[in-house]
């Protein structure tokens, strides 16, 4: 009778250590193929604030947040976008899009946004984003 109940005590052990396995394992581990978004066409789906500061006529857009004033914003505008847009922007592989992201310790950045967005009412933005990084 003891060797009995040992038995059946080791059983219920493996029974309750498997059944606790099996639960954070399906926890843990997806079932079947990942679910994605459906997206059957994303043409003309960009912001109209957004898409008054795009550059180029690529598929894939090429979203930019940025302050006027960020010294690592502007290291990028010189010396990373030039080649950014040769090599993708002007050959119409991707669309460059900017977005004024001024920071509220940068006291010139507000203004610097304002202008560059005055600018692109006229046509220029890109020429005076170029010329706020480049001071």
């Amino acid at each position: 009778m003891k060797r009995i109940k040992g038995l059946l005590d080791v059983l219920l052990t493996v029974v309750v250590i498997v059944a606790g396995g099996l639960v954070i394992w399906r926890q843990f581990v997806p079932t079947g193929p990942p679910q994605r978004p459906r997206v059957e066409d994303v043409s003309g789906l960009v912001p109209a604030d957004i898409a008054a500061t795009a550059l180029g006529t690529g598929q894939v857009a090429l979203v930019e947040f940025a302050d006027f004033q960020c010294p690592f914003c502007g290291q990028h505008a010189r010396d990373v976008e030039p080649e950014i847009r040769k090599a993708f922007v002007e050959t119409g592989i991707v669309r460059q899009m900017f977005v004024n992201f001024p920071l509220s310790n940068h006291p010139f950045a507000g203004p610097a946004s304002e202008a560059a967005v005055c600018a692109g009412k006229q046509g220029l933005f890109w020429e005076m984003h170029d010329a706020l990084f480049q001071n």
